[in-house]
């Protein structure tokens, strides 16, 4: 075991135990042993399905980049976070624990996703929130036994759907391998300067059950982040202190050459004592806030997939479920600290609070208003919400090396979430709701998305080094958004409202164009133009004007000039791309 001392943490590298047990292990710093067959071509480059076909990362005619489950290794990477500076225009965003935006060149937004987000087979989406944010929450499912992450930059519209305008990022677990008993396990500790000790522990095992044809690979891992900020006005320390613990289990079967069924049943949960924000005026890593904000979530997700050969194509069909539950709470004080000196609800409480009708307060009545919220303070809110999601897709790809090549396919999703919200006065000692709860005025709200969607790319190779490829997607939605509001709430303007429903819907068309000219083996130049679009909505917000509740979908375009070269036998390796979106 090797063991290494890195900005002030303490490192228990990798150690993989193949199977049988009697075999050495080796430490992570020697070179890893040759990827299998199916991950990687002759040369070395990864073997990727961006395209919904093999291909490899240099042959890919778009924007891509690939980290296989070696160089994951190397990283350390337990997390997307972890690949962050790996991968050209990858970002990740926290607003605070446990919300995480990802985007890709820059494309981001509040909203529906702006990068299309596999696992697997399965695209996941967040909880939208009270403001339709879904975006905002990127699940942070752990990286440990995956065979590779492929990043697709700009646009993946045909393909892959809403949500892609910026591009996509896929995670791809490893199979099921009814061929050979093997396992892997990892340990790690580490230790944070003026913050608390983490450590993780991983496994997976795959175990034929039936030789050739059938089965099982197990994944499991617990893994603790060591906390580093402070609270100043509650005895709290190393707040954002976390633990990751879940894993996985597939069944693979394949009958014969041509059939392959796998079936996947995935759980993680992620508990987060407090916020990772923190007030460098305070002093490093220390925060003033006055109620605590823990996270908690739980993702379970299903899915299975079936890959047919018909000889003259490949038939893949997926069929997926998944449910996210969050928990979190939210410090509002300072949010509603100028509403409260401005006394902007003052008329709404002096009207219903003290009974008297009436626009505007006198001084007195000022006076009265700003005594009841202050004795409200702390302000918290605490949101439980949850998404939940099926999803089905059926695509055909052409096989063979012919001049003409195809995938067509179509997608359905059905996805539904709720938040609700409880805005308590806090308990200034402990940070949390007071007791008796003192409930401030809740509301909750509902959203409904259903989406249909045909696809398909056409490509044909006019000359020996010229490719063509068109594709199209025709998108139907219709989301719903309800809410009703439960009481008064005199520091928002909130007042109560029966159930309420806001309809959007929009259809239309997604296009891309690419020509690839492949110059020799080792060169490849393409000019992309892809169109990327997400789906709109509706609001449900206290005292939004009529005119801002339902917003329609948006879109852009991406005009890219690329090219892959290899040289010195292949040793090393020059991409470049040019590109401007509108």
């Amino acid at each position: 075991m090797l063991v290494s001392v890195r900005s002030g943490f303490l490192i228990l590298t990798t150690v993989a135990l193949p199977c049988p047990l009697l075999a050495q292990t080796v430490p992570v710093d020697v070179p890893s042993a040759p990827a299998p067959a199916e991950s990687a071509d002759a040369s070395g480059d990864i073997v990727v399905t961006a395209l919904r076909r093999q291909s490899t990362v240099q042959t890919t005619p778009i924007a891509i980049s690939a980290l296989g489950e070696g160089q994951l290794a190397k990283l350390g990477a337990t997390t997307i976070a972890d690949i962050i500076r790996q991968v050209p225009g990858l970002q990740l965003t926290e607003s605070d624990s446990g919300r995480t935006r990802v985007s890709i060149r820059g494309v981001q937004a509040a909203g529906e996703s702006t990068v299309g987000l596999y696992y697997g087979e399965t695209p996941l989406t967040g909880p939208s929130g009270t403001n339709s944010d879904p975006a905002g929450n990127t699940p942070n499912l752990n990286l440990f036994d995956v065979e590779r992450v492929e990043v697709l930059r700009g646009p993946q519209g045909t393909l892959y759907g809403s949500g892609s305008m910026g591009g996509t990022l896929r995670v791809l677990f490893n199979q099921p391998d009814a061929s050979k008993y093997e396992g892997t396990a990892e340990l790690q500790a580490t230790t944070t300067r003026n913050g608390g000790i983490g450590y993780f522990v991983k496994g997976a095992l795959n175990v034929p059950i039936i030789a050739d044809k059938l089965a099982l690979r197990v994944v499991g891992y617990r893994e603790r982040q060591g906390g580093y900020v402070d609270y100043t006005l509650l005895d709290r320390k190393n707040t954002n202190r976390a633990t990751l613990e879940g894993g996985r289990v597939m069944l693979g079967f394949t009958p014969n050459d041509d059939v392959s069924i796998t079936a996947t049943a995935l759980l993680q949960t992620q508990n987060i004592d407090g916020t990772a924000q923190y007030n460098s005026v305070l002093g490093p890593f220390r925060a003033d806030f006055q109620i605590f904000q823990p996270w908690h979530d739980k993702l379970q997700l299903y899915n299975g997939v079936g890959r047919f050969n018909l000889g003259f194509a490949t038939l893949t069909t997926s069929a997926s479920w998944y449910r996210w539950n969050v928990e979190s709470t939210n410090d509002n004080n300072a949010a509603f600290a100028s509403v409260v000196s401005g006394a902007r609800w003052c008329p709404l409480y002096t009207r219903v609070a003290l009974g008297i009708p009436t626009t505007t307060c006198t001084p007195a009545q000022r006076t009265a208003y700003q005594a009841y919220a202050r004795s409200k303070a702390p302000f918290g809110a605490y949101q439980p919400r949850y998404v939940r999601n099926f999803i089905q897709e059926a695509r055909l790809g052409s096989n063979g090396n012919g001049p003409l090549s195809y995938t067509v396919g179509v997608f359905h999703e059905d996805r539904f979430d709720r938040v609700d919200t409880l805005p308590f006065a806090g308990d200034p000692v402990s940070g949390g709701q007071r007791d008796p709860v003192d409930n401030l005025g809740g509301r909750n709200i509902l959203t409904s998305v259903k989406q249909t969607a045909f696809f398909g790319e056409v490509g044909y190779r006019l000359l020996s080094p010229l490719t063509l490829t068109v594709g199209l997607r025709h998108f139907d939605y219709t989301k719903t958004v309800g809410g009703e509001y439960l009481g008064y709430n005199f520091t928002n303007g909130q007042e109560p409202r029966p159930y309420e429903e806001t309809k959007a819907n929009a259809k239309g068309w997604v296009k891309k164009f690419n020509a690839e000219l492949r110059i020799t083996r080792d060169s490849l130049i393409y000019a992309n133009a892809a169109q990327g679009f997400r789906p709109g909505g509706a609001n449900n917000i206290p005292n939004l004007p009529a005119q801002y509740l339902v917003y329609r979908p948006d879109s852009l375009w991406n005009y890219e000039l690329g090219a892959k070269t290899s040289w010195f036998d292949r040793k090393a390796t020059l991409n470049v791309a040019i590109y401007r979106t509108d």
